[in-house]
């Protein structure tokens, strides 16, 4: 059963306001159309208590993580002696979150610099490992919320047998980007050797530490979430999130089911970040719709993508190619790729989002290099930026050419940011 409407959204000049403001707290992560379809999920008289959850909902990108995991590492090796070295194990089945999270910290500068010194490695096989070459052992995951999978993961794959097989006991931590304070409790309580390094959490809709406290109104978004969630039939496990975790957040990668399920409960209701691959992958297929829509525009225009006049007046180093047809992948590709690096978007999402492989992606930048709209470190070149934004002008002139009360609702309203990196 599809999701019905608690209302229809007024495209007011303060509520588009309110949806401004949004967009940087959530660091882009959402278009605003997105935005304002999860807001509709809602009757009218309770969109206060969904903008204030949005106010205080905590998004985390790659780099934020990146920069979160290398800083609670510097803060565990400070505990450590200085000829101490560390062994990160990333628990949980390949492929989980904790497996994802050591990317991001074995491209850090910190953990790079400790590899050369020969002082940490990170390893999942602990079968091949002999547990007293390492005086340290750091458990590592992005998030951590009741705790309860941490303990029995810890348990079940034989990591607390391994490390206790040693003739003296090394030092164990874990490292999460964010822990709920539950979670930390139940894991401190269980294993006493174990120290957690992470960013503590308390529950949404615990009175002693709640942001909505300052927000107002406390008790009523409580009554509120709990009525959603009682309407679009959330099941007993997940109210409040997992085992009532009540945690508020979310990652570039997924959202953990201890965050609120009016946030990615994906039955009867439009999540604003899904967990559901299905939902996700509908998701990235609409987006490739949207930018063949740029693309048919341009070729109703007789515009060629790469040398429109404005931008050739900006620089005049593009190569003019004639008769261009914008219908292949590769320049399907090479717009998308624009759109979402000015959003701020990774590469792995990139990959994720338009359905490459490394190799592809590589073509494409590639590409991208050869006409000027990335340098050889894959940032965008101030031209990129000249040339999306006017790109955008031309086709917003285009649709409003034949206005309607239809097509003046905005469908898909898009951040295009008026700077890049100080360049206009």
């Amino acid at each position: 059963m599809g999701a019905t409407k608690g209302h229809s959204f007024k495209f007011t000049q303060k509520a588009l306001r309110n949806i401004d403001y949004l967009l940087p707290k959530l660091k882009f992560s959402v278009m605003p159309s997105k935005i304002v379809r999860w807001l509709e999920n809602f009757e009218e008289d309770d969109l206060k208590y969904a903008y204030d959850f949005l106010q205080v909902f905590e998004y985390i990108n790659f780099n934020e993580m990146q920069y979160r995991l290398e800083d609670l590492l510097k803060k565990i090796f400070m505990d450590l002696h200085n000829t101490d070295n560390a062994l990160v194990i990333p628990y949980g089945k390949f492929g989980k979150s904790g497996t994802l999270v050591t990317y991001p910290l074995s491209h850090s500068p910190f953990y790079l610099e400790l590899e050369k010194k020969g002082r940490i490695i990170i390893k999942k096989d602990l079968k091949k490992l002999d547990v007293e070459s390492y005086n340290c052992i750091i458990l590592i995951d992005d998030f951590i919320g009741s705790g309860k999978t941490f303990c029995d993961e810890y348990r079940d794959e034989g990591i607390e047998k391994w490390i206790k097989n040693r003739s003296k006991l090394p030092k164990v931590y874990v490292l999460s980007t964010v822990i709920m304070a539950q979670g930390r409790k139940k894991i401190e309580d269980t294993f006493k050797y174990i120290k957690v390094y992470a960013q503590e959490r308390a529950k949404i809709f615990d009175k002693s530490s709640s942001p909505l406290i300052a927000l107002g109104n406390f008790e009523k978004h409580k009554i509120n979430s709990r009525k959603y969630e009682q309407r679009i039939k959330v099941s007993q496990d997940y109210l409040g999130g997992y085992k009532d975790s009540q945690g508020l957040l979310a990652f570039s990668h997924g959202t953990p089911n201890n965050t609120l399920p009016l946030f990615w409960w994906g039955k009867n209701w439009i999540p604003l970040f899904p967990r559901r691959a299905k939902t996700r992958m509908d998701e990235a297929r609409e987006f490739k719709k949207s930018i063949a829509f740029y693309i048919g525009i341009c070729n109703r225009l007789g515009i060629d993508l790469l040398s429109l006049e404005e931008y050739k007046q900006a620089s005049n180093t593009v190569k003019v190619e004639d008769q261009r047809k914008y219908n292949n992948k590769l320049h399907h590709s090479i717009i998308a790729l624009l759109k979402l690096k000015l959003e701020g978007t990774e590469d792995y999402i990139i990959c994720h989002i338009l359905g490459l492989t490394d190799n592809e992606l590589d073509e494409v930048y590639e590409r991208s290099r050869k006409i000027g709209f990335v340098d050889l470190s894959r940032r965008l070149t101030s031209k990129a930026t000249v040339y999306f934004n006017n790109l955008e002008r031309r086709i917003s002139k285009e649709r409003s050419r034949n206005e309607t009360e239809q097509n003046l609702k905005p469908k898909e309203l898009i951040y295009i940011p008026k700077t890049f990196e100080g360049l206009t």
